[in-house]
């Protein structure tokens, strides 16, 4: 199977298991005689904004990407993808993929590298936590990138010892430890901190963009997630938290529809009215007036 690369990054860093002139034919192999091996790996560097990447019939084995720095737009396995700071991915073997600089990236594209095989590469992945092919968010970890580091010394020290795979290994295994367990993390507490900042400032104007960035993750993946977690949109559920918090309001204050608009994140009371009727099917004032009859009964029903 023939393998195209459409160019080549420059890399601040790169090594391979099988040094020769032929790097990406020799180093591009599936093996399984080792429990688990590091063909190649390395830090590259893209300062390029017509750079294009990646592998159209995909590789022979598992190709991981630990972002650090700028933007990638691309597709794995058919599926379009955004690979920004913070963002990991490993794809399987024989995983179609390719790559290209965003124009509206601002700084350099970053990212460490690792290509691997062996008998226990699937399940070393797996173990970890980590689907194939799905771009997620984990932030920038000292940690991993520390094991990153120690994974090239072994490659520049101890390349030529029997205990190469091994040692190399280990250190392969403990960077997808690492990053399953980030992703652990990641998702118990999932968009923890801008469900947190939409529950304090519900009355303050609330940008889809804002959030995002406080969870690390592109807008596009950010409403994906938000979905997969409440069920609704965030402009669905920011409507909804404004309207339960209209709804108290009207009930407990005798603070003018205006007001609450106001209170509620509405600039504009009009707005704010045709709003709460699509939502409760009563204008605020009905609402309100629905409110006071129910309590009038109610109290004379007591006497």
């Amino acid at each position: 199977m023939k393998h195209t690369v459409y160019s080549t990054p420059t890399d601040r860093e790169c090594y391979y298991r099988i040094a020769s002139k032929n790097l990406g034919t020799n180093n591009n192999v599936e093996d399984t005689t080792s429990a688990l091996q590091v063909n190649c790996c390395g830090e590259a560097f893209v300062d390029n904004k017509d750079y294009r990447g990646g592998y159209r019939s995909g590789r022979r084995d598992f190709y991981l990407i630990y972002m650090q720095g700028g933007q990638m737009l691309g597709t794995i396995d058919g599926k379009a993808v955004c690979l920004e700071r913070g963002s990991v991915v490993c794809m399987s073997p024989r995983t179609p993929c390719t790559f290209r600089a965003s124009v509206n990236a601002s700084e350099p594209i970053v990212y460490y590298w690792i290509h691997f095989t062996g008998s226990e590469a699937e399940s070393a992945v797996s173990l970890a936590g980590i689907s194939p092919g799905e771009v997620r968010s984990i932030g920038i970890l000292t940690d991993v990138i520390s094991h990153f580091s120690k994974l090239f010394e072994e490659f520049r020290l101890n390349r030529q010892s029997e205990s190469f795979d091994y040692s190399s290994g280990v250190e392969l295994r403990y960077i997808l430890h690492l990053i399953g367990k980030a992703l652990a993390n990641s998702r118990e507490g999932r968009l923890d901190a801008s469900l947190k900042y939409i529950h304090a400032h519900v009355g303050e104007e609330l940008s889809v963009e804002r959030l995002a960035s406080m969870e690390f993750l592109g807008v596009s993946r950010f409403r994906e997630v938000f979905r997969e977690i409440t069920g609704m949109s965030p402009s669905e559920y920011i409507t909804a938290l404004r309207m339960a918090r209209a709804k108290d309001l009207l009930s407990e204050t005798n603070s003018t529809v205006a007001e609450i608009a106001l209170l509620t994140g509405y600039q504009d009371g009009p707005y704010f009215q045709r709003v709460f009727k699509l939502s409760e099917g009563v204008t605020p004032g009905e609402y309100r007036r629905g409110l006071r009859r129910t309590k009038s009964i109610s109290g004379n029903s007591n006497k």
